[in-house]
């Protein structure tokens, strides 16, 4: 199977579009006991500065005698695994 016709079956999975909604993540957490109650987090979302963004906050809270613990999660550029965003 060639790049494109890869690229073409995963795009051809994708039927139903988005529908930004909290609600199914709502009800799988609910289903869980709602692990997010069980201690204080911040949850840094937008386009772009947010590993930054997230190192201040914990870095503040530290040097303000907080315990802090910080994930941040991979961010997808392209479909083939460390390979530069390139056209193709």
């Amino acid at each position: 199977m060639k790049y494109s016709e890869a690229i073409d079956y995963l795009d051809s999975k994708i039927v139903l579009g988005v529908k930004p909604s909290l609600g199914r993540i709502e009800a799988l957490c609910s289903l869980m006991g709602t692990p997010s109650a069980a201690f204080d987090s911040i949850q840094v979302t937008g386009t772009n500065g947010k590993t930054s963004v997230s190192r201040m906050v914990a870095a503040i809270l530290t040097e303000s005698g907080y315990r802090t613990g910080l994930y941040t999660s991979p961010h997808l550029e392209t479909v083939r695994s460390g390979c530069p965003s390139t056209a193709g």
